[in-house]
């Protein structure tokens, strides 16, 4: 299995202050930017059958040594705890990511290649441009697509370019987590929040203080375990 993960390239100084947020007890929340993936899975290349996103209620984990993935062996405790069956996408939100198939720093999102476990830096996942991009490129990893070397959504930079070829549509749907009812295409997804105690979640006007600056262009690492 592959991981993949986005790194900060350019404006650190932009991360540390998000990593340093991320630093304080329970600075995670859940932000699924679903109106945004149904509109990115619903591009032109999808044709007549665009791909929905079906979002469980979320689930609350209170461990303070997961509230921060630094290591081979958190990363798997976390699939460990992931519920439900393997045709559902376990998205689990974390106050800062340190190791994706090797350490790193500032690490926003690591995402299994193939699989259905993707952990990602809530902060940056909440992020009202950068945000659905993040989420939607470590779902296609999920769904089987490797980094491009060009633009589109999983080319090596974040630039708010969300499209998919057509080839990777026709990967994105040989994926056994893309399943079909009478209502159509539509992939499953667990939201998991990970907290040190058990703590309300901030609310969304407070969250949104958080981004005042703008962020920063990144790339993308592509690494093996």
């Amino acid at each position: 299995m592959m991981l993949h993960s986005r790194i900060p390239l350019l404006l650190a100084g932009i991360l540390a202050f998000v990593g340093s947020l991320s630093q304080d007890a329970d600075a995670a929340v859940v932000t699924t930017q679903e109106a945004s993936l149904n509109s990115i899975f619903s591009q032109g290349s999808f044709a007549a059958d665009p791909i929905g996103f079906r979002f469980n209620a979320s689930i609350t984990i209170i461990d303070p040594d997961l509230t921060t993935i630094d290591s081979s062996a958190e990363f798997s405790t976390l699939g460990s705890l992931a519920s439900g069956p393997s045709s559902t996408i376990q998205l689990f939100y974390v106050d800062a990511i340190n190791w994706c198939g090797s350490p790193g720093t500032n690490i926003v999102g690591c995402g299994a290649n193939p699989g259905n476990l993707i952990v990602l830096n809530s902060l940056a996942a909440a992020h009202p441009l950068y945000g659905p991009e993040l989420i939607a490129h470590e779902m296609g990893h999920n769904l089987g697509l490797g980094h491009t070397g060009g633009a589109g959504l999983m080319g090596p930079m974040l630039n708010l370019d969300t499209s998919l070829s057509a080839a990777e549509v026709t990967t994105i749907r040989s994926s056994p987590l893309v399943q079909l009812d009478a209502l159509g295409y539509y992939i499953n997804v667990t939201p998991v929040l990970v907290q040190a105690t058990a703590v309300p979640e901030p609310g969304s006007l407070a969250l949104l203080t958080l981004f005042g600056v703008v962020f920063c262009v990144v790339r993308r690492r592509r690494v093996r375990r």
